[in-house]
């Protein structure tokens, strides 16, 4: 049954590396083409789209989703949160940064996640070896990708903010759901949970920002390419942040950051001739050999405890 999990968390992996870099290629197209700089309104919108989804799911018999608890929410109220923000930067960096500081801050989430793990005293933690492979992967996928920045204080800023938020959400849904008995909370659950709670902490920012008027306005509602941008950019973001939920609980946050880490450096195929060959070839087999790891049973993952 485990190896089962196993490969089925690594068949997951490589669907998300693949396609969220379609997604993201779709946002920027999106967001350049029309125009349409609003993070907090395109966040709200795909959480929206998301609720509507699981809703359906439930009402046609198709997913089991328990109701919404406020026991299971205030649980998940801290990864709700940070999801929240999170999204909203995600869209901030792509409306608004026009070069690689965003993605490059990105590499250290792994190195993030580590430190969250000792901090918050997380049972099951990832062994010294584990966390020697993560430290490298995570170091020289950095070391690679850096380069002369030229950008405001208000970059740095939202890009270090992005990498607190990521990482404290994906160790902060591990710890919760490893302190609950187990096979009492599915992942569809605790998603419906944290979109739930999302949906409401991302109502609220949209109105206190003031600018809900200008998003509704300066779209064009009447165009269907612009809806169908609309729509696909919105169901495939909410579609990998599930898979992003899935690997934390059932593999780990450790695992769901260097998937994301995976993502940010798939065009290392380009890197191999455009940077020196040993550090473009250190991060990449450092990843194979930490799927190896996850095959074999030597990686200890939630689905293990």
């Amino acid at each position: 049954m485990f190896s089962f999990w196993r490969f089925a968390l690594l068949s997951v992996i490589t669907f998300y590396i693949l396609g969220s870099t379609l997604s993201d290629f779709l946002c920027r197209v999106f967001i350049m083409q029309y125009k349409y700089t609003f993070p907090v309104f395109l966040a709200f919108g795909e959480v929206l789209l998301t609720l509507l989804v699981l809703k359906l799911l439930r009402r046609m018999g198709w997913a089991l989703i328990k109701p919404y608890s406020m026991r299971l929410g205030e649980q998940f109220l801290v990864p709700s949160i940070c999801f929240s923000f999170q999204a909203v930067l995600d869209f901030w960096a792509v409306c608004y940064v026009h070069s690689r500081l965003f993605c490059m801050i990105q590499h250290l989430i792994p190195i993030a996640c580590l430190a969250w793990e000792y901090g918050l005293g997380m049972p099951h933690a990832c062994s010294s070896r584990v966390r020697l492979l993560v430290t490298i992967i995570s170091v020289f996928s950095f070391l690679q990708d850096i380069q002369s920045l030229s950008d405001d204080y208000l970059a740095y800023v939202y890009s270090l903010l992005s990498l607190l938020l990521d990482s404290l959400y994906l160790c902060w849904l591990q710890m919760t759901i490893q302190i609950q008995s187990h096979g009492s909370t599915s992942v569809v659950d605790v998603y419906y949970t944290i979109i739930v709670n999302s949906s409401l902490v991302l109502g609220l920012l949209w109105v206190l920002q003031m600018d809900y008027s200008h998003a509704i306005a300066q779209g064009s509602w009447n165009s269907l390419i612009f809806m169908g941008y609309l729509v696909a950019v919105l169901g495939l973001g909410s579609l990998f942040r599930f898979l992003i939920c899935w690997t934390v609980l059932r593999g780990s946050a450790i695992t769901a950051s260097i998937m994301k880490l995976a993502k940010e450096n798939f065009n290392l195929i380009n890197g191999f001739w455009s940077s020196s060959m040993p550090a473009s070839l250190i991060s990449p087999s450092g990843m194979v050999l930490y799927a190896y790891w996850i095959i074999t049973g030597k990686t200890r993952l939630v689905m293990d405890s």
